[in-house]
């Protein structure tokens, strides 16, 4: 069984546990829940390592799982030294040491684990995990450090040889990730720092290609963005590069796209980089980029107006995404209702031409051609029922349902973008 499939099923369990608990069945006492519900089942190889790791420090561990990021799992097996033969990375505190995070290596001698080499970390959590590679004949691991709360993190990368772990580097950092953008078949470091005063933001790219990690450049980002929250791979034809999701000095957040030109970073587009940031500030934080045809390029949503009924103002909102790492140019378009978070795509070429109008009860709302006033379809937002007449079940969300009645003017190709269209943010 793996990781995240044995970690639903335990989720499930402990949920059945804790509807018990409410009813006086079952009592958790003394037991950390949150800890409970992050447990799956260990793997025979994992219980093997924790077992050896265990009698090698004489007391029981406690595993610490990542709060982010792609790997959700205290344990990482790598042919970390490149060596042919797979050690294995554990995240751990204990109950007699401090609430630092630990990380140790073991090294597997036949049937048994041994642990080669035990170090502290720099902080209570582990923000991320990740085994990247940054220099030749082996992989490294790169642990996000961060306080209880996440809002101080600090990155560090390890490199593995001759049964020792060692730092290869330690930066403080909001987001990062690691991509080969230059195809050079290792991956790069990128990271933005906090800003240490207004208008400092910048992006650090960290480089391994000589065997020991350095700065390769730093990239000013946009004076306007504050703390950066995300950088996210993307692609489009030939090009590669990142989206950078920040909070905004002046409230809301926004996006700056950096691309990977002649062997250097740039801000993209290169003549006015700055309008990608003017485009894509927004209040509503729910809105982030996405791949919407899972080819590796990312869109990012642009707020160009909203469209106010007789009752509503600043609730719907068009949405244009735009592909920034090429020509800009939208590909798609819809509205999304802000007080619902729920996102409806209608086709790109009713841009200019509808208008919203209310509904007959809350949380209906139509979607009407502006020239004619026609009634191209009613939506409506509510709970998860039974749809209502001649309405249409689109799609459901928890107890949230979002129903359709289409009008005679609306053809079957576009009742089908609208059918598949919808989104929950």
């Amino acid at each position: 069984m793996n990781i995240k499939k044995g970690r639903l099923i335990f989720v499930l369990c402990i949920g059945c546990l804790l509807m018990l608990t409410a009813c006086g069945g079952v009592s958790l006492t003394g037991q950390n829940v949150e800890e409970l519900l992050r447990a799956p089942q260990l793997s025979t190889m994992q219980n093997a390592v924790q077992t050896a790791l265990n009698h090698y420090l004489g007391e029981t561990l406690q595993l610490k799982y990542p709060r982010g990021g792609e790997e959700m799992a205290p344990f990482l097996f790598e042919d970390f030294d490149g060596d042919g033969a797979q050690e294995a990375a554990v995240l751990y505190t204990t109950e007699a040491g401090a609430k630092t995070v630990n990380i140790a290596v073991l090294e597997q001698d036949g049937s048994d684990w041994l642990v080669a080499y035990n170090l502290p970390g720099l902080g209570a959590e582990v923000a991320q995990a990740q085994v990247v590679t940054l220099t030749e004949g082996g992989k490294q691991l790169v642990i996000g450090y961060a306080n209880a709360n996440l809002t101080e993190k600090y990155l560090v990368a390890y490199g593995y040889a001759d049964d020792q772990l060692h730092v290869m580097t330690t930066q403080a950092y909001d987001a990062y990730t690691a991509q080969d953008l230059f195809d050079t078949g290792l991956q790069q470091l990128l990271l933005v720092p906090p800003a240490t005063q207004p208008g400092a933001l910048s992006m650090q790219v960290y480089d391994g290609s000589s065997g020991e990690v350095t700065l390769r450049q730093t990239l000013l980002l946009d004076e306007r963005l504050t703390r950066c929250t995300a950088l996210d791979a993307t692609q489009s034809g030939q090009r590669r590069g990142i989206v950078v999701s920040a909070e905004l000095s002046a409230g809301g957040t926004a996006n700056q796209v950096v691309c990977a030109d002649d062997g250097a970073l740039v801000l993209w587009p290169k003549d006015h980089p700055e309008d990608v940031v003017q485009a894509s500030s927004r209040t509503d934080e729910a809105l982030t980029v996405r791949d919407l045809w899972q080819r590796g390029t990312l869109y990012i949503p642009c707020l160009p107006g909203s469209f106010s009924t007789q009752s509503t103002s600043q609730r719907y909102y068009a949405v244009e995404w735009r592909d920034y790492l090429s020509d800009g140019s939208t590909g798609q378009f819809g509205i999304f209702d802000s007080t619902s978070g729920v996102y409806v795509r209608v086709p790109l070429y009713w841009k200019g031409e509808i208008q919203l109008e209310d509904g007959l009860e809350e949380n209906v709302w139509r979607i009407c051609q502006k020239s004619t006033g026609e009634t191209l379809v009613v939506l409506r937002i509510g709970t998860n029922e039974t749809p209502l007449g001649a309405y249409q079940m689109l799609r459901t969300k928890g107890s949230v349902a979002v129903m359709a009645l289409f009008g005679e003017g609306c053809t079957p190709s576009e009742r089908s973008i609208l059918q598949t269209g919808i989104q929950f943010f």
